[in-house]
């Protein structure tokens, strides 16, 4: 290469260095995007801060919580569930039902098509029971597997001053068992907790065969309606566990 041709190669190399110099510093794509989303995550950071800033100077009324400018106030249908803050707990409800029914006036029917009423353990045991734990029995009836026998005694019973019904037998899977499908067409409202929590509580004690229970519950106006099985086990075991610690929590609810 002749002196000037190197020269002229060496002033195009400077000459594109120079160039290159002068170019702004861009950084690689991905380090530019970093650096766009840092700072609109402080941009984001400080919005927050600024809105917790005023959030904080609201004025807050007992029991209500501010979302989006506007008070929300909690219902009664929390009982405390999801960490929420509620106006009472479930045990406050129990309270205030045991000061507004003290005792209970109860009413039995034992269905069944072999059963008198001088060998019907499981009816005598709910009105012991039911006795022991301050409640008033003010009916009883011993009736067949028979719909318009089931559903006469469950209309007396309901007429009468029974503020509780249960009702013994029925609640399987034969042919015979229809307490429940009767009940059901009477109940204006099902309370499935009850056949739900019963049938939790008699696996413990009998394993799956508890699947062959239908127990139910309901209320029919104000009162409160339970088809439970036959067996004095589970009767025990529905009144102790279930019915007996929630029966005046229930009709509080029921009468509200």
């Amino acid at each position: 290469m002749t002196n000037e041709q190197t020269h002229e190669h060496d002033h195009e190399h400077h000459q594109g260095r120079s160039i290159i110099a002068r170019q702004p510093h861009r950084p690689p794509p991905c380090e530019a995007d970093d650096n766009e989303a840092e700072a609109a995550a402080r941009r984001q950071e400080e919005a927050h801060a600024q809105a917790g800033e005023r959030g904080h100077t609201d004025d807050h009324g007992p029991g209500e919580h501010q979302h989006g400018g506007q008070a929300e106030e909690h219902s009664h249908d929390d009982h405390g569930h999801g960490g929420a803050a509620a106006t009472s707990s479930p045990d406050e409800h129990r309270q205030a039902g045991a000061q507004q029914f003290p005792s209970i006036e109860c009413a039995v029917i034992t269905v069944s098509d072999t059963r008198t009423e001088l060998d019907d353990k499981s009816g005598a045991l709910i009105q012991s029971m039911l006795q022991e734990a301050g409640h008033e029995i003010v009916g009883y009836r011993l009736v067949k597997n028979d719909a318009q026998q089931i559903t006469q005694a469950l209309t007396h019973m309901l007429a009468s001053r029974a503020r509780f019904v249960m009702l013994t037998g029925g609640t399987g899977p034969g042919t015979r068992d229809i307490t429940v499908e009767t009940v059901q067409s009477l109940l204006e409202k099902e309370l499935t907790g009850f056949g739900e929590l019963f049938r939790i509580l008699s696996y413990e004690e009998i394993g799956a065969a508890t699947i062959l229970s239908r127990a139910t519950s309901g209320r029919i106006g104000n009162k409160f309606v339970v088809c439970c099985p036959g067996s004095s086990g589970a009767v025990r075991l529905a009144l102790s566990e279930i019915l007996i610690p929630e029966l005046a929590h229930i009709l509080r609810e029921m009468n509200r």
